[in-house]
């Protein structure tokens, strides 16, 4: 399976929402708004099994697994987690801390690098990918 090690002219608002990589066919579906401008999240499904949860984007992929942004909602809000899909048995787990957005941009040096806002100001890193 080919890596998409990079996020290109994608955001949490306009991102790719049938993506086929090799054999694994993923696809977003019932996509909204958060809020007025704010990031979209909808259903995941691999291979027509859908995941459990809202996913927004873009999403990067390495090694047979997918890396996307998780709907988790709190008492005073919603923001994001970061999932790891192993796209082999569809088995997603949580990884990282509540942020208010994840705008995934890259995979390099074992660690995949977000920004924190839709400008690109504010950045942070998720190590030992």
């Amino acid at each position: 399976m080919p890596d998409k090690l990079m996020t290109a002219n994608e955001d949490p608002a306009d991102f790719e929402t049938s993506i086929r990589i090799g054999d694994v066919e993923i696809t977003y579906s019932n996509l909204m708004e958060i809020s007025q401008g704010g990031p979209v999240v909808g259903d995941l499904s691999v291979n027509g099994e859908k995941l459990k949860g809202r996913y927004g984007g873009p999403l990067l992929y390495k090694d047979h697994c997918i890396y996307v942004p998780v709907q988790v909602r709190k008492f005073l809000g919603t923001g994001f987690k970061l999932a790891k899909v192993d796209v082999v048995d569809n088995v997603s787990q949580l990884t990282g801390k509540f942020e208010y957005l994840i705008f995934l941009d890259k995979i390099a040096d074992g660690c995949i690098y977000f920004f924190k806002d839709i400008g690109r100001a504010s950045f942070g890193k998720y190590e030992s990918v």
